[in-house]
């Protein structure tokens, strides 16, 4: 069967609605009324100082329903919401493309409420996104980009999108977004419930079915069941798919193997729920959902997996949703997939209004049901085999935050409160349309980088020690209106390019990075800070190095010799005229130590990435700037070695917007930690003059 009975659409207790067993599910992410996100994220400061207010941008918004409840003329004329009769003046009223066809949550106007806090002078379209399949909601993407929306958010999954391929509404999504249109997705609110594992055959076979069943132990001792825990009066909704490509996406021969997933009793016994459709030809997906309406005596109960037909999945997953826990077997994995996932998408993360700095604390601490990332994509929409992973969620916007009816009052204001990444969505969305506002030519892409590399750096609290830059619970932070705003307008100069803010603000980081001073017993070439980074803890992997820049996959392994390991890195967007030249300061640091013999194979090394690279006289992206063979002093640092400061230089032949990435990375061991210091970025126009040391390393034509 395809699913259990009937699926309910919601994030939170009050459901909204019913769809029946035939259709896909979805889940939303869960004037008089100002919400606090508007102070969380200092939206009054940027429209104060950068006289903004959203005027001369639309936004779409794709939610269960906007006006089924009938109050938004009561919201109107409380200045909660826009239309003839606002009494501050914003009287263009909300264009209703398509409505629910019945009583809904409304949740869609709660969204515009949040937005038109942050940007009053914006406009809006609605269009409802509950449908019996997924291409209507991506005709709804379509639909609200050609009646003229800026901006898109959404606040909907459902939950047969596919995991590792791009299907229909994230192929929308990204279209519009090449067209201009910059488009926030709830990242979703399911934290890391979700398992994923190789096929372990079990040798074991399910009764009814005949299929094998998985064994998650895959050891000495076979264990075919993975004990859950399902609040009573819980509903839970599991989404289980495997990588292999969907016929509704690809065409061609679809799914080659054929799996099904059960939920079974405390005692392992009676088979309470499943999914059992025929995969083979199809999509690799099923989906159910359960009910613990207390008459079990437990809520523990035990999940199976079995594969009835066709080879081995070499990776399958399920994501959780509703109140459960995974006992055992947990590989806290990713959460964010389907559209939200989308190379074009900004996917929004959440942290509670009051654990942000303007309410007392530093850092903001990220929501624990915030989902997570990174879903690889491993098939093009044709269908064939590829391997992407890409940075999700990319941003984090407040929560808990204030409207005038949806939601519980949480907080004891006389107010409800709207919680989930539903609520952070639309927030970004505001900030991107006051940004709009500022610079009306600002492309997705420079919106998305300006929020990011100033958003505020957070922790992931699923790992140890802080995660310094990007990491994949709070992406790259906690949005700032007022700093994304100055970023963008000033986005034709280098802003921070000396670390004088004393911190990465304009900057994007992965790895292990941090700012120094003298006191680290290396002078700054300019001001009192520099950036440091390392091949210690905190580091990635040499793949998402690859995927922060912009990178092929195994590109970093070409710039030298020896396998690129691990290693941390920088990266700035410019802009820039032809003929204007990149210039900055870089120290190389190690411990590694190695003879002739092995230093082909041992050689740390630092490099550049600048994306696209126009220069002619070098076909690559990439610059090897230094290495553990360069010219070597003893380091007055925790180093053992080190370069001292030499400077790089790289003119640019073609104005535009570049990707520079600054990198180090262990080579063909990760023993030995190796690290760059740098300082004094900067682009100098070709009018200026500019002095450059006669040992620099330099990239000209």
């Amino acid at each position: 069967m395809s699913s259990n009975n009937r699926d309910l659409v919601a994030e939170n207790s009050s459901v909204s609605f019913v769809l029946q067993e035939n259709q896909d599910i979805l889940i939303t992410n869960v004037g008089s009324v100002t919400g606090q996100g508007d102070l969380a994220m200092r939206a009054d400061e940027a429209r104060n100082t950068f006289d903004v207010d959203g005027s001369g941008v639309t936004i779409g918004v794709l939610s269960d329903s906007f006006n089924t409840l009938g109050g938004a003329n009561d919201d109107i004329a409380s200045g909660d919401l826009p239309g003839v009769g606002n009494p501050l003046g914003n009287t263009t009223p909300v264009n209703v493309l398509e409505e629910l066809s019945f009583a809904a949550s409304d949740e869609g106007r709660a969204m515009i409420q949040l937005i038109h806090d942050v940007a009053p002078g914006a406009d809006f379209i609605f269009h409802t996104g509950v449908f019996l399949e997924q291409a209507d909601f991506a005709d709804a993407v379509t639909e609200l980009a050609e009646a003229g929306a800026d901006i898109i958010v959404d606040d909907i999954l459902y939950l047969r999108e596919p995991m590792f391929q791009d299907g229909v509404i994230a192929q929308a999504v990204d279209e519009v977004v090449a067209d201009g249109v910059a488009y926030f997705a709830a990242a979703g609110s399911t934290g890391r419930g979700s398992y994923e594992s190789a096929f372990n055959p079990s040798g074991q076979f399910e009764a009814t079915s005949g299929g094998e069943f998985h064994d998650f132990q895959s050891g000495a001792v076979v264990d075919t069941f993975q004990s859950i825990s399902v609040l009573e009066g819980q509903t839970i909704r599991i989404s289980f798919q495997w990588d292999s490509p969907f016929f509704s996406v690809s065409g061609g021969s679809g799914s080659p193997n054929d799996l099904d997933i059960f939920l079974y009793d405390s005692t392992g016994t009676n088979i309470l729920a499943s999914s059992t459709d025929s995969n083979v030809g199809g999509d690799p997906v099923e989906v159910f959902s359960f009910t613990n309406d207390g008459s079990f005596g437990t809520n523990q109960f035990n999940l199976a997996i079995t594969k009835s037909e066709g080879p081995n999945p070499e990776l399958m997953k399920y994501v959780l949703f509703g109140g459960v826990t995974i006992d055992e077997f947990d590989t806290n994995s990713s959460t964010v997939y389907g559209h939200a996932n989308a190379a074009g998408a900004e996917a929004v993360g959440v942290a509670l209004y009051e654990e942000t700095p303007e309410f007392g604390v530093v850092p903001p601490n990220l929501q624990s049901f915030s989902s997570a990332g990174p879903t690889p994509i491993l098939f093009e929409t044709d269908g064939t085999r590829t391997f992407e992973l890409r940075q999700k969620p990319e941003i984090i916007a407040p929560h808990g935050t204030n409207n005038t009816f949806f939601g519980n009052d949480t907080d004891g204001d006389g107010l409800p409160n709207f919680f989930g990444t539903s609520a952070g969505a639309p927030h970004a969305a505001g900030v991107a349309a006051l940004m709009l506002d500022a610079v009306p030519d600002a492309t997705p892409a420079e919106i998305y980088q300006a929020l990011e590399s100033t958003a505020l750096d957070m922790d992931d609290p699923f790992t140890p020690g802080f995660d310094s830059g990007f990491d994949n619970g709070s992406g790259f932070g906690f949005i700032q209106a007022d700093l994304a705003i100055a970023e963008l307008l000033g986005s034709g100069e280098v802003r921070n390019g000396g670390f004088e803010n004393g911190d990465f603000n304009s900057w994007k980081a992965i790895g292990n990075a941090s700012i120094q001073t003298a006191e680290f017993e290396v002078t700054p070439t300019e001001g009192d800070f520099q950036a440091l980074i390392t091949t210690a803890l905190g580091i990635v992997n040499d793949t998402e190095i690859e995927a922060f820049l912009g990178l092929n996959l195994g590109e970093i392994d070409l710039i030298s010799n020896g396998d690129a390991t691990e290693g941390s890195a920088l990266q700035k967007q410019v802009v820039v005229e032809a003929g204007d030249i990149l210039s900055f300061d870089f120290n190389l640091l190690t411990n590694e130590t190695v003879s002739g013999i092995d230093s082909g194979t041992f050689n740390d090394f630092a490099f550049v990435s600048v994306i696209p690279n126009t220069n002619l006289e070098s076909s690559s992206n990439n610059f090897q700037i230094a290495d553990i063979s360069s010219n070597l002093v003893v380091s007055p640092t925790r180093f053992e070695l080190e370069t001292g400061y030499d400077t790089f230089t790289y003119e640019f032949t073609e104005a535009g917007t570049y990707k520079v990435g600054i990198g180090i990375v262990d080579a063909g061991d990760g023993a030995f930690e190796s690290g760059l210091l740098m300082d004094d970025f900067k682009v100098v126009s070709q009018d200026d003059e500019i002095l450059l040391p006669t040992d620099m390393m330099t990239v000209s034509s």
